[in-house]
Formats: C-alpha cells, structure tokens, sequence
C-alpha cells in the first residue's frame, strides 16, 4: 500500500511541476464610471482610475494601473486579453492635452501646454497599444509585477474616443 501512495505521490508532484500557472483577473468599465467635462475647447475624460499615461502635451487619458504578487521563479511570458472589442464612446472629442504637475499650495501660474501636434494631428490610435508592463522585480523576496493598461482609445485627428468594455486578462 505504501508504494503504491508513493507511486501516486510522484505522479501527483510531477503534474504539478509541468502544469503553469496563470492569473485570470477582470477589469470593468462601465458607461456610468466615465465622466466627461468641458474645459476651455477640450473634453475632460474622468473615470475611477485617476493614473493618466501621458506626457505633457499628449491627450490626458485615465489608465488603469495593477500590480500582482507572483511566486519568485515565476517568468511573465505574456498577457491575453479575452475582448479586444472595443466599442465608440463618444465623436467629437478633443481630448485636453496633460499639464504640467502643480506642486500643492503654489498659486503661482503655471503656462498652459498647447497639445502635441505631432499626436493631435494624426490618426495613429493613442495609445498605440492596449497595455504596457511596468515593471516586473523582485522587492523584498516578492516577485512583483505592476501592469499599466489602457482602457480607452483616442483617434486625435477624427475626434473619436473609443473604450474598451469589461474584460478578463490573463498572465
């Protein structure tokens, strides 16, 4: 009886020594968690999230920002998006280009960044890619993994601000 429990033992580590681990997350955007505001000609996207991606000059759009623990000899080989469907949510849409960062309590003015015409004047999807992987490290014994992704989709030039609804990621 005991070599057989041994037998099945090895077979059971074995398994789980070739099996790989995933993470399956989910991500949801909903229609009534944007809000959009005007500001001088521009259009203000708020959402949950208050992480922008851009740079100053580039169209001031939340990101979503994620980090997992992951175990220490675990080795990111990518990241699937079950939707890559994204849908219209708005025409006619001029994205306010981001500021520059105003130190608290400075009542100084600070000049205001006229948008990247280089971004603004193309229709290159902004950003080009749905998500950009940070940083993946290992801290304090952890290994860490921190994901950016981009919800959202502006076509500068024809004015279209598309998203990205509800979807489940994978590592």
């Amino acid at each position: 009886m005991s070599t057989q429990k041994f037998t099945y033992l090895i077979i059971f580590c074995l398994a789980t020594f070739f099996c790989q681990a995933q993470i399956h997350d989910r991500m949801d955007i909903h229609l009534t968690d944007i809000k959009t505001t005007k500001a001088q000609e521009f259009d203000q996207i708020n959402w949950k999230s208050n992480y922008t991606l851009s740079k100053e000059g580039e169209p001031d759009l939340p990101a979503y920002r994620v980090s997992y623990v992951l175990p220490v000899d675990a080795k990111l080989t990518g990241i699937t998006f079950q939707s890559h469907e994204k849908q219209l949510f708005k025409q006619d849409v001029y994205i306010y280009p981001m500021q520059h960062p105003r130190p608290v309590g400075n009542a100084e003015e600070i000049a205001f960044v006229q948008p990247d015409k280089k971004i603004y004047e193309s229709d290159t999807p902004y950003p080009e890619r749905l998500y950009d992987i940070e940083s993946d490290v290992i801290m304090h014994g952890y290994h860490v993994v921190t994901i950016c992704i981009y919800p959202f989709e502006y076509l500068p030039k024809s004015r279209v601000l598309n998203y990205y609804p509800p979807a489940r990621r994978s590592l």
